[in-house]
């Protein structure tokens, strides 16, 4: 089975009960994870990182995914909800006005060459009315159909931003928000509370991070000095990103836990931000 990178488990947490539970799971490019929550309350009880290594093929990732579904019992129980979120790169912000399903492909097209062997989606995103088209390779979104039938599946972004949006209400003025998974940045510019920008990118060093949100600093002409960067997820602030990004931004925040929906004793114990994808997900309606 694949290496448990970290996990946290409720003392409230029962295998028995799965089936007043849900399971959510996050495919990343690098990593496979997954949360179970209480479906009545959404408090977090399982959450469980599994390293998935160096991966040559889109085959070997599923074959090291299907080997953990195998043999992590959680993963095989009875939910009441299962829900799957794909962080890929591969993405794209359209207008509901000006979006036409037939186009999903030739959307992301624009923007980087995509070849035939992606699966096309897209989600809606409210309270903002617009699209976010995506891209997942066919062979594993078939593979999990296959594994979890009739299975929600939706892209990171839409997650995050389904959590994000709410937070943006109560920060005064402009600010960016990134979450890191892995070698994967989801990044979003909020002003007055309101969406402007969402991508994701995949970053193989700490400059090419650095370049990523510094690249939204530039293109909107943002003072570094004075918008914020808000941050979650797989960072820490003693990492060389984390020191890096203190040399051009002024004002860099962790999400604090009064921003995370209901949390359990453990997972209050801990950095919470550094699972805020999971537990977005979590929340999902």
């Amino acid at each position: 089975m694949g290496k448990i990178k970290n996990q946290i488990i409720e003392d409230s947490y029962s295998k028995k009960d799965s089936t007043d539970q849900e399971l959510s799971i996050l495919i990343g490019v690098d990593s496979f994870a997954y949360i179970v929550v209480d479906s009545e309350n959404r408090q977090p009880l399982l959450i469980r990182n599994f390293e998935l290594g160096s991966i040559s093929s889109i085959s070997k990732m599923i074959t090291r995914i299907q080997q953990i579904i195998q043999e992590d019992k959680p993963l095989n129980l009875a939910y009441k909800r299962i829900r799957i979120a794909y962080a890929g790169s591969a993405s794209t912000l359209i207008p509901q006005r000006l979006f036409n399903p037939s186009e999903k492909e030739e959307y992301l097209s624009q923007l980087t060459a995509m070849g035939s062997t992606y699966e096309f989606r897209s989600d809606h995103l409210l309270p903002m009315d617009a699209q976010n088209v995506y891209a997942i390779e066919e062979e594993l979104a078939t593979f999990m159909r296959l594994s979890y039938p009739g299975t929600m599946m939706l892209h990171l972004n839409t997650v995050i931003y389904s959590q994000i949006v709410a937070i943006a209400r109560n920060i005064v003025g402009s600010f960016i928000f990134a979450n890191v998974r892995g070698r994967n940045l989801n990044v979003f510019y909020f002003d007055k509370g309101d969406l402007v920008f969402m991508n994701s990118f995949e970053f193989l060093a700490s400059k090419d991070f650095i370049y990523y949100i510094m690249l939204i600093f530039n293109q909107f002409n943002l003072d570094s000095q004075k918008v914020p960067l808000h941050l979650s997820g797989e960072i820490l602030k003693e990492s060389e990103v984390y020191l890096l990004l203190y040399r051009y931004i002024k004002f860099i925040h962790f999400l604090s836990k009064d921003q995370l929906p209901f949390l359990g004793p453990k997972l209050s114990n801990v950095s919470a931000y550094q699972h805020f994808d999971l537990i977005a997900l979590g929340n999902m309606k």
